[in-house]
């Protein structure tokens, strides 16, 4: 498996068993980044993005988006992954229902890419 193929399984495995692991999420991070060479990060961004655009648990959401705020940084690059440019808006739309954290948790994300004016996330 690849790095986010071996996420999502860890995510969905998560979200079904659960863990006791307060550092659960990062621990998984930690341990996918270890290794990762940066363009292997940012081809890994691409199922992540579509993954957080059909999320419907608003934790694993912003995982989604922290995750790939990491691996944006992981492979030093600001170029726009292509289904980001895709599912910017929609991603955007879902922040504002999941509310505050998970606007600006987005915001970080938009900001590290240079996406302006997609939706302004702060307004309700």
């Amino acid at each position: 498996m690849n790095i986010s193929e071996t996420y999502l399984h860890e995510i969905e495995k998560h979200k079904i068993t659960g863990s006791d692991d307060e550092w659960y999420f990062a621990n998984l991070v930690e341990s996918l980044l270890s290794n990762c060479q940066p363009y292997d990060a940012f081809g890994a961004m691409e199922l992540i993005i579509i993954h957080a655009t059909n999320e419907s648990v608003s934790d694993v959401f912003i995982w989604d988006i922290q995750f790939i705020l990491s691996l944006a940084r992981k492979s030093r690059s600001t170029e726009i992954p292509t289904s980001l440019d895709i599912y910017a808006p929609a991603l955007a739309k879902k922040a504002i229902i999941f509310g505050e954290f998970a606007c600006h948790t987005l915001e970080q994300l938009f900001i590290w890419f240079r996406i302006n004016n997609v939706i302004q996330i702060n307004e309700k």
